[in-house]
């Protein structure tokens, strides 16, 4: 299955984006595919639209809230880490894809250099020129509007309702201009459907509104929204711009579900980021590195007290009276460990290693993410020269990321740890 960006309603909402960077990656995947066969993936690839893509949600959430000077505890931190992995993902499958095509074109012309160039530009102009614009417009505007439903959050006690509104020009679509001006009521099932953006290119917006407003406006029900799409024609012939928005996975409130791409927009279809390993991305077996170039640790004696010291050093209690222990990770962002899920990770050998969880995750040597169903999976990956530490950490909406578990690997066993989808 493709991820079904091409939308006839697909206006610009930025400016044209450079992509020198990503053409060029895709000409060496293609000139390698020609000359050396076929390839799994392609990193320079894979970086650089996450790059691109990221930099969109960053831009588009900075419109409603800052990034900077942020606090440990604030929403904001879980939704860049979100916001983070789901790029990853969708950036990685959507190269695992141009790359498969690319092979095909390969078999499919040999020997034919002309022909296989013919079907190349035609496919970077699919993937870089028509696609990464739209996917970029989109990831700009889900992170405007997930910055825009903490801002509603925040504010929920005294602004209750929020007005919808569309651009208010002769772009906006039909089915968009039908609902302008409605009001909905924040948590409501009405606004989870409605919460822009409706579509690929959609540039709606919701403004905060008091419960008087609301009540001098109109309040929508679910029958109200779904009559005016159903009576909109959508983008196939006789499908309702409803049909279309339920076909192309909308209807949902993204800035809920702390997501920018949907499982359904990907470029494959239940694909498993575990397929991917650190040789797809050029690194080297763990065998072939030179011990002189990596650190060394020196293990202290494993004692309760020392290991209780050591936690309640750095621990402090939160709102919920949890003990809790916050440390940035390689990204700048916070990693919760909790004293529940301390105790249990640390009862094996891994726990003489405890010391080392502030360097596995503030400088690991590599990080790989994977999808769970509810969230991700994050592993924080330090390369000793006796064995490798990994900690392993989970995300999910309304959770921070928290460490999970510790493992302690031995140089053998290492490698096998190194799948998934690399960040770092």
């Amino acid at each position: 299955m493709k991820y079904p960006c091409s939308c006839t309603h697909a206006d610009q909402i930025t400016a044209k984006l450079d992509l020198s960077e990503l053409v060029e990656a895709f000409q060496q995947a293609a000139q390698w595919i020609f000359r050396r066969g076929k390839q799994a993936f392609h990193a320079p690839y894979y970086e650089r639209t996450f790059r691109k893509l990221y930099n969109g949600v960053l831009t588009g959430y900075e419109k409603k809230r800052p990034i900077t000077g942020l606090r440990y505890e604030d929403p904001d931190m879980r939704y860049l880490v979100m916001y983070r992995h789901n790029i990853a993902r969708f950036s990685a499958a959507k190269t695992v894809a141009m790359v498969g095509q690319l092979n095909t074109l390969k078999n499919q012309h040999p020997d034919n250099y002309a022909a296989f160039k013919k079907g190349v530009d035609a496919l970077g102009i699919q993937y870089n020129e028509n696609h990464l614009q739209t996917e970029y417009n989109f990831s700009v505007a889900v992170g405007q509007m997930g910055a825009t439903w903490l801002n509603l959050l925040d504010n929920e006690r005294t602004f209750p309702y929020v007005q919808f509104q569309t651009a208010g020009d002769s772009r906006v679509r039909p089915a968009h201009r039908l609902l302008d001006g409605l009001y909905f009521r924040i948590g409501s099932k009405e606004l989870d459907f409605v919460y822009p953006p409706l579509g690929f290119g959609c540039r709606c917006d919701v403004k905060a509104a008091s419960e008087t407003h609301a009540q001098n406006g109109q309040i929508a029900t679910l029958k109200d929204v779904t009559d005016r799409l159903q009576a909109t024609p959508g983008a196939r012939q006789g499908e309702s711009e409803y049909d279309t928005l339920r076909r192309h996975g909308f209807g949902v409130n993204r800035g809920k579900l702390e997501t920018i791409f949907r499982e359904n927009e990907l470029y494959l279809c239940r694909w498993k980021d575990t397929t991917l390993t650190f040789a797809d991305y050029g690194l080297v077996p763990r065998a072939a590195m030179d011990p002189v170039q990596l650190p060394d640790t020196m293990a202290f004696p494993r004692t309760p007290e020392r290991m209780k010291a050591w936690f309640y050093e750095k621990s402090r209690y939160t709102p919920d009276q949890e003990n809790v222990w916050t440390q940035s990770n390689v990204f700048g962002l916070p990693v919760r460990f909790n004293e529940r899920d301390y105790t249990y990770s640390t009862q094996g050998e891994a726990g003489n290693y405890v010391d080392y969880i502030v360097d596995t995750v503030s400088h690991p040597t590599e990080v790989y993410s994977q999808r769970r169903e509810k969230g991700y999976m994050t592993r924080y990956l330090k390369v000793y020269r006796t064995h490798s530490l990994v900690v392993e950490t989970r995300i999910e909406p309304g959770v921070e990321e928290y460490i999970q578990n510790l493992v302690l690997v031995s140089p053998t066993e290492t490698d096998g740890y190194r799948t998934g989808i690399l960040q770092h």
